[in-house]
């Protein structure tokens, strides 16, 4: 906004000025009464300003600002309690690693005998630069050790395949429940929204998708198969043959390490077709894959609807996938959003 549109009446330099001009027309010869009705405000308070400039002079006119109430936790005190945070609930005997008001407020308790109401511990947290956020969920089964070591050494072999000529594709497989996702909408406070929808959680698409990069051009693409049913390693390897014949040449597939992807089938697969070297992303590690972006984005475009049966439930997954499908823009950004170094240039 400029600064010419900001709306200044409550400012302190406009109600000294206000009250600067009400004691000059009062010193000019005007009542208190005319004074009052010039200015808009109340005779008494033109009266209190002139009485004011009599006993400190014009300091006297200059507003002061109420300073509030003082903050239970003292500069040092809000120092410590940062540091405190930063070690992680379950240094402090909690469960889990997640901090909520109440926990705040009850470490606050406990570490300097103040009583802090669960409401007053997020306005303290604002003012100490936390703030809310949804954690990202992670597997207790993970190695870290294991996924750095993937990324420091696997990755960059398979890039420099990659750039003597093998596109890759990042595959991932999914189920679509007819129960639709519930995402956030906008209501009265006070009015919680309801979503009417058909109940049966035994009704899904069951979807396998893969984006492809071509190591030249680095032209984007996405391949998915949609299924009645769970996806098995034959619905892996059926997938994976209809990629061997749009893409020509070698081709690098990258596959989470799960036991779908490590049966017979799929060996049999790779017997049969030696341009196709596969290679496994670490386990435990779906931020690694694109996939995760072009699922992220197909849930958000499913969320809140409303299908009647699962054929209107596959309308609504392609429609979806379709509009992922067309948009390079959004497909490079799956990718670039991804936990692996870039291969497009």
């Amino acid at each position: 906004m400029p600064p010419s549109t900001v709306d200044r009446r409550g400012s302190a330099d406009l109600l000294e000025d206000r009250r600067k001009r009400a004691l000059a027309l009062l010193d000019s010869g005007e009542s208190l009464n005319e004074v009052g009705r010039r200015i808009g405000c109340n005779p008494s308070s033109v009266m209190r300003w002139r009485d004011a400039r009599r006993r400190g002079g014009a300091q006297a006119l200059r507003v002061r600002s109420s300073p509030g109430r003082p903050l239970k936790l003292d500069r040092a005190q809000r120092r410590r309690l940062v540091n405190l945070l930063l070690q992680g609930p379950m240094m402090h005997g909690y469960r889990t690693n997640l901090w909520t008001t109440a926990r705040i407020a009850e470490l606050i308790r406990s570490q300097f005998g103040i009583q802090y109401h669960r409401d007053h511990v997020g306005r303290l947290m604002h003012r100490l630069n936390w703030s809310p956020q949804k954690p990202e969920r992670r597997a207790l089964e993970r190695d870290e050790k294991a996924i750095a070591r993937w990324q420091q050494k696997d990755w960059p072999r398979i890039k420099k395949r990659y750039a003597a000529g093998c596109p890759p594709s990042l595959r991932r497989r999914i189920g679509l429940p007819l129960i639709p996702y519930v995402a956030k909408t906008w209501s009265p406070q006070g009015c919680t929204p309801v979503h009417y929808h058909r109940q049966r959680r035994r009704d899904k698409v069951s979807v396998i998708s893969g984006i492809s990069v071509s190591p030249r051009r680095q032209r984007l693409g996405l391949y998915y198969q949609l299924y009645f049913d769970n996806i098995g390693q034959e619905e892996v390897c059926r997938f994976l043959r209809e990629l061997l014949r749009d893409l020509r040449g070698p081709v690098i597939v990258l596959l989470d390490n799960s036991s779908t992807h490590q049966g017979k089938p799929l060996q049999q697969l790779l017997r049969q077709h030696s341009r196709l070297p596969i290679e496994l992303f670490p386990s435990y590690a779906p931020e690694l894959n694109p996939e995760e972006g072009v699922w992220s984005l197909a849930k958000r475009a499913l969320a809140n609807s409303c299908p009647n049966d699962v054929e209107e439930l596959v309308e609504d997954v392609i429609g979806s996938i379709h509009s992922i499908r067309t948009s390079t823009q959004r497909l490079r950004g799956c990718i670039l959003e991804s936990g692996l170094p870039s291969f497009l240039r």
